[in-house]
């Protein structure tokens, strides 16, 4: 009996994976659940896994905010790449504990403004309590985290992603222009590095085909990096000949683990981490669905069993780092982008690119030449990242339509934000324990969209009626759908959806209303979720007539039968509604017919 309840609950709250039957999109070569030849799984999980080591320089960032260096910096980075490592193969992992996809983890830039600030305000212990906290809020989360995203509209997460991005501006200037504390002057050599590795990114992003945009970074860092040792520039903690002696001295396989910090726990380091932890939670609950989109040709709703279990690895690996005191991981979206060019998603890989970052944790040489990247190679791609997010969180705020009560959660919020960047004394004359919260721009932009959000969002119905008049009755409806997708903030491409359905909806149903029946009553609901129209009327159901499904328009176009085609226009206008709206149920209220549409959101 005891078995039973075991097993029940894990049923409940960690879902065992469903196989389930996906149409593999044609440009997709191996979707998650096939096998590619041995061969190729090796090298696209090599790929994979190189292509996370140059995005672990988060971790050489980290490090070097926190005053370490030498040695430590490299035992920093390897922990890292551990943390990272065991993500990535839980993750792959067809089990209860992750989504059984291709996602490759690495040290986050969502979290790492905040880690640095509360790390060096209260301490690198704080910080990793913080994170222990945090990690067991994800993991608690992780079977409701849909539900999120009434907390965190695209609007709030769009200030967050924005406000990262514009955090990492000063860092990444002044690292490229060799600026020092106490002295504006520019070194010549760090401006030409960093500008040289910034145009290999830019010009292999612009210019480049797909297959070369997603190794851009890649192969950025390693021109930065050749041209600082060829011309012996600094490389930032060491002459080069010194670095290549120590790199020669490590040993070939070491324990990654450094002395591990005693997590503390203290409310102002965990609220901000805690914070921020929930943004990344909801961060990579947009790459699982991409993820998932991905693998299915037919893709219609997200598969929210798998999202939970992707989201609970994230968890087991935000407790590893509040554990090992790193900055927490989350999901690559660049590796994200290494999958979709080279059509192979397959989840095996996955599991390679993971063994490969596993191995790679325990090599001291690996992490050390991580850790020795020129600062001026740091800086471009810092800079690179910050452009990438300012203009990623804009996209995120304009994917909804604005009113006004959205536009000051945006604009107080990043305002708020950068108070904290235009006068950062300001912290210090804050209470002592305000005073890691207020250090992080991010974490206060964050916190103040979330509580605008919930404030403006008071008197909002989710719910409201139209009687359609009998003029104009199409444009009628349109303008409704449009001023109630404005009050409610829904996304703009399922608003322009719903307004074309309802269209063709009115048009269909018009010719079987009763004559002298009272006008059409159109009813709209919304939450996060879905959007929903139901149109009432006295007379016919409309027949969904099941065979419309079938009709290839563009063969009937080319055929030269007339009757054919006649009858594929007639029934054009259902064919329409029924590829434009995700549901659509037909029935009866009383006297009264409806037809309900309802959209994915």
């Amino acid at each position: 009996m005891g078995e039973n309840i075991h097993t029940r609950w894990l049923n409940r709250w960690l879902p065992k994976p469903n196989p389930r039957s996906l149409s593999k999109p044609r440009d997709m070569l191996y979707a998650v659940d096939e096998a590619p030849p041995l061969g190729m799984t090796l090298a696209l999980g090599l790929q994979h896994a190189l292509l996370a080591l140059m995005l672990s320089v988060y971790g050489v960032i980290a490090a070097s905010e926190l005053g370490l260096s030498g040695g430590a910096v490299q035992e920093f980075v390897s922990t890292c790449i551990l943390v990272a490592a065991v993500g990535t193969l839980l993750q792959a992992s067809a089990t209860r504990f992750g989504a059984g996809h291709l996602v490759v983890h690495i040290p986050t830039p969502v979290t790492l403004g905040t880690f640095i600030a509360v790390a060096g305000t209260l301490g690198l212990e704080a910080a990793a309590g913080g994170l222990l906290i945090g990690g067991i809020l994800v993991l608690l989360l992780s079977r409701g985290v849909s539900r999120l995203r009434s907390i965190f509209p695209p609007e709030v997460t769009g200030v967050v992603v924005t406000m990262l991005g514009l955090s990492l501006v000063q860092g990444g200037v002044e690292r490229s222009l060799g600026l020092t504390a106490g002295a504006v002057v520019i070194d010549g050599s760090a401006a030409l590095v960093a500008g040289l590795t910034l145009m290999i990114i830019i010009a292999l992003s612009i210019w480049g085909g797909q297959r070369w945009r997603n190794y851009a970074v890649l192969i950025g860092v390693g021109g930065g990096y050749l041209v600082t040792v060829v011309f012996g520039l600094d490389l930032g903690q060491a002459e080069p000949s010194e670095s290549a002696a120590r790199l020669f001295d490590l040993p070939l396989f070491d324990l990654p683990l450094a002395e591990l910090p005693t997590p503390v726990l203290v409310m102002a380091a965990a609220l901000p981490m805690v914070m921020v932890e929930v943004v990344n939670a909801v961060d990579n609950f947009g790459n699982l669905l991409t993820l998932d989109k991905m693998n299915d040709a037919d893709w219609r709703r997200a598969d929210l069993p798998m999202v939970s279990r992707g989201i609970f690895a994230q968890g087991i690996a935000t407790l590893l780092s509040g554990l090992t005191g790193t900055p927490s991981t989350g999901i690559s979206s660049a590796n994200i982008g290494l999958a979709f060019a080279t059509g192979v998603a397959a989840r095996r890989v996955g599991l390679i690119a993971g063994l490969f970052l596993l191995v790679f944790a325990f090599m001291p040489q690996v992490s050390a030449l991580i850790a020795n990247t020129p600062r001026a190679v740091v800086g471009a791609i810092l800079i690179y990242t910050a452009g990438y997010l300012i203009v990623a969180g804009m996209e995120l705020i304009l994917s909804r339509l604005l009113n006004p009560r959205r536009v000051f959660v945006v604009g107080l919020a990043i305002v708020a934000g950068m108070a904290i960047v235009v006068l950062p004394e300001l912290p210090a004359t804050a209470p002592s324990w305000a005073e890691p919260l207020l250090a992080s721009s991010l974490a206060v932009a964050a916190i103040v969209a979330v509580v605008l959000n919930a404030v403006f969002q008071i008197g909002v119905k989710q719910r409201a009626n139209f009687p359609v008049p009998e003029r104009t009755p199409v444009a009628a409806a349109q303008d409704f759908v449009d001023s109630q997708g404005t009050a409610w903030g829904a996304r703009r491409i399922v608003i322009a959806r719903a307004a074309q359905s309802l269209g063709e909806a009115i048009e269909l149903i018009e010719p079987l209303r009763q004559p002298d029946s009272p006008p059409l009553l159109l009813e709209a609901a919304f939450d996060e979720f879905f959007l929903e129209f139901t149109l009432s009327y006295e007379g016919l159901a409309l027949s969904m007539a099941p065979e419309v499904d079938q009709v290839d328009l563009a063969s009937i176009m080319e055929d030269e039968d007339d009757e054919r085609l006649e009858r594929a226009l007639d029934a054009l206008p259902l064919i329409m509604l029924k590829r434009l709206a995700d549901r659509i149920r037909v029935g009866k209220r009383g006297k009264l017919t409806y037809l309900q549409l309802r959209f994915e959101h």
